[in-house]
């Protein structure tokens, strides 16, 4: 399969998801300041879920700029990254409705676990494929413990639910935030 056929549907899949999203929020219950403000946890919920995708997206393009062809494997593996993406517009509007509710928090949590192992999988796949870890060395071990920590913070943040209410949504910010900015090296290291 060739590489713009599989990004074609993975970005029209992204951008489906987001807007199922907004198409969620809701209308303040009255043309108040207050009533606006009422919906503060709604809103945060939807901009945390809004970056995941986004800085998923973004990494994901970069990865498969990486990819001379499309394996059967590595197309399964992007499949299972959108399953789990696909969740997000419900996990999202399930916590905005019930903020200080443990299962719907812990359901949040699994589902953004579940996101970030695909991708991980299928960006250690793409890498092994192109021979990436191979030519940069030092790149391998950063994104190793890259990987290994986000996964450890949202799964110890699922963990710590019962005694610190919200912690999945920090557990999330924090595990998004190597991922903001995609590594450069890693397309460099292709390049030359």
């Amino acid at each position: 399969m060739s590489n713009e056929r599989i990004n074609a549907f993975s970005d029209g899949v992204f951008a489906i998801l987001i807007t199922i999203m907004v198409l969620e929020l809701k209308t303040p219950s009255g043309p108040s300041l207050s009533a606006l403000m009422d919906l503060k946890f709604v809103f945060f919920t939807y901009f945390v879920s809004f970056i995941t995708i986004a800085i998923y997206w973004n990494n994901h393009h970069h990865i498969f700029y990486l990819l001379e062809r499309v394996s059967g494997r590595i197309l399964w593996w992007n499949m299972a990254l959108l399953f789990f993406t696909s969740f997000l517009p419900f996990s999202t509007a399930w916590l905005s409705q019930y903020p200080a509710e443990q299962m719907p928090e812990i359901l949040y949590g699994l589902n953004c676990l579940l996101v970030d192992i695909a991708f991980n999988i299928l960006a250690i796949g793409v890498y092994k494929q192109q021979g990436l870890f191979n030519r940069m060395r030092d790149a391998r071990w950063f994104w190793k413990a890259v990987w290994s920590i986000g996964i450890l913070m949202i799964s110890l943040a699922i963990c710590l639910i019962f005694s610190i209410p919200f912690i999945v949504i920090a557990g999330v910010i924090a595990s998004l935030l190597p991922w903001a900015i995609p590594d450069r090296q890693i397309e460099e290291g292709v390049n030359q």
